[in-house]
């Protein structure tokens, strides 16, 4: 599977749950994008790409690992609980970017 299989899985388990999203592109990457209709405004994109294992996942453009491509109704629980809460999500990115950065000592 690609990229877009995932992601076309992905919209398929946001239709199932009357989610709305619009087919979109990022920095080149094809994605979603993902907003609350109670604040039309303020969404996310959502690619899927692989991590460093090769473990294909939902990634938030942010830079923040939401959930594994393979379970789909985590990632829409996911997606809709980090759109209820946009600053949690600024928040697990600068921890998540934290975290990858080497230490100098």
């Amino acid at each position: 599977m690609n990229d877009l299989d995932h992601l076309a899985g992905l919209a398929s388990a946001l239709v199932r749950a009357r989610r709305p999203f619009a087919a979109t592109g990022t920095d080149g990457l094809p994605a979603l994008r993902l907003w609350d209709p109670a604040t039309p405004r303020v969404g996310i994109h959502v690619v899927a790409a692989p991590d460093r294992a090769g473990a294909w996942w939902f990634w938030a453009s942010v830079g923040v690992p939401l959930a594994r491509c393979h379970d789909l109704d985590t990632a829409v629980e996911t997606i809709t609980d980090a759109l209820a809460s946009p600053a949690d999500l600024l928040l697990a990115a600068r921890d998540h970017a934290r975290a990858r950065r080497p230490r100098i000592v």
